[in-house]
């Protein structure tokens, strides 16, 4: 367990207590923008909330919420006050409604042991903006941090998964991270704008270990928009089932794959970008891994998910293949870029996946492959991109495609109102930088 006892050692032993105390560390973090942990030069628990959960500790406010005591309060965190994660802090009991609200500007910091976790019935309403996203991050200082420096965010949802095991449609989630899933498909766990979560995976025990972003049976009512996960142990975004859609999306520096799904997540997703980091290790592999279940592929709802303006690319002398789609998903994939891998772009495996692609329940269109085996592995991999292969360097400089690239004006993505209406590869067009202002780039 994270005590409060061991977080204060943490602090003080990183200098981060002196950077939270006295607001501000000269902007020389490496954080884009206005992100910077200290920019609240009044900050302090003095302005921690008046709430059961949140206990002053020297010049932060902690919040504890465990498993056995979860926030059933109401809990809002304003941007004047530093905020620490005290062990698994859990908003909602599973049943009646709990939000947590965290304004715009507002760090959230994690050590070992720690996460938060939006159970089943309960939000987060966390919107922040360009000039001030909202960061969940690690309590180290900075030049010390790392993936797996504490757990990340999971949000439960009511929405249909395929793996379930009551007969309200629910499941376990992994790790001890409550129940997830049901049977409304437009189920809303709330909204996450302009969000970061960083450094985050840590490790639960030798046989789990946690996310940067979990959505665990999240339905299509929540919103989530311009969001990233940056550094993290394991995967960068996962989705157990649900039909959560999100738009605006950066993923680097995964230890694993950089997106990943199963249990039949049926959402959607447009202009995404996935860099792996050159810092990672040689479990960073894919780009994507797509499953639909692994004890039992034919599982219904089928993974089904429908994406858009994707762009993949590998850490330097990655050897794997860009996308996997295995275990039975189907799928609809559009408008994408696919770079850098030693592998192929895309393997195709398992036997209810081959029947996907041939009944074209799983499909791509409008692609750029630039992997050293080609586009496409053996098998039902090479039916999928026959005929719909642009096999070309994209020409990308910081993830834009340059004058020339064969991603610009490759054609028309999905009809689907959810899409914007682009003819482009790639989560860029060549002008517009929506990441800019509110990412972070440093690696510790």
């Amino acid at each position: 367990m994270f005590k409060l006892h061991s977080l204060a050692v943490l602090l003080l032993s990183s200098g981060l207590s002196m950077s939270l105390a006295c607001g501000g560390d000269d902007d020389d973090d490496g954080n884009v923008g206005g992100a910077d942990a200290g920019d609240n030069t009044d900050a302090g628990a003095s302005a921690c909330p008046d709430h059961p959960a949140v206990t002053e500790m020297g010049a932060v406010c902690a919040i504890t919420g465990s498993d056995t005591s979860p926030i059933t309060e109401d809990l809002h965190l304003t941007a004047d006050a530093q905020y620490l994660l005290n062990g698994p802090v859990f908003i909602g009991d599973d049943s009646a409604e709990t939000v947590l609200t965290i304004d715009a500007g507002v760090t959230i910091y994690g050590g070992d042991g720690s996460f938060l976790l939006i159970q089943r019935g309960s939000k987060i309403e966390a919107i922040g903006t360009a000039a001030e996203p909202i960061v969940f991050t690690s309590a180290k200082a900075t030049g010390m941090r790392g993936p797996e420096d504490w757990g990340g965010l999971v949000i439960n949802g009511k929405a249909p998964i395929n793996n379930a095991d009551d007969a309200d449609g629910s499941a376990p989630g992994e790790a001890g991270t409550g129940r997830y899933g049901g049977n409304d498909a437009a189920d809303g766990s709330g909204t996450l704008n302009y969000v970061r979560v960083e450094f985050a995976g840590n490790k639960v025990d030798s046989e789990n270990e946690l996310n940067g972003i979990a959505f665990q049976g999240v339905g299509s009512g929540t919103d989530v928009d311009f969001i990233q996960t940056h550094m993290t142990s394991d995967d960068g975004i996962e989705f157990f089932g649900g039909t959560v859609e999100i738009k605006h999306v950066v993923v680097t520096g995964s230890d694993d794959d950089s997106i990943d799904w199963t249990g039949g997540w049926q959402g959607k997703a447009q202009f995404v970008v996935a860099e792996q980091s050159a810092d990672s290790g040689a479990e960073a592999e894919r780009g994507i891994e797509a499953d639909n279940l692994e004890a039992n592929n034919s599982a219904t709802p089928f993974s089904n998910p429908t994406l858009s303006n994707f762009t993949l690319i590998a850490r330097p002398g990655n050897g794997s293949n860009g996308m996997r789609l295995r275990r039975g998903t189907k799928g609809a994939f559009h408008n994408f870029v696919v770079t850098g891998f030693g592998g192929f772009c895309i393997r195709v495996t398992e036997s209810q996946t081959e029947a996907n692609v041939d009944d074209q329940s799983l499909t791509i269109s409008n692609h750029v492959h630039n992997c050293t085996m080609g586009a496409a592995a053996e098998g039902k991999a090479v039916d999928l991109v026959e005929n719909e292969s642009t096999v070309a360097d994209p020409n990308l400089t910081n993830w834009q495609p340059q004058m020339g690239s064969p991603a610009l004006g490759i054609g028309a993505g999905p009809s689907d109102a959810f899409f914007d209406a682009v003819d482009y590869a790639g989560a860029f067009d060549g002008t517009n930088d929506w990441s800019a202002g509110w990412i972070e780039t440093a690696t510790n």
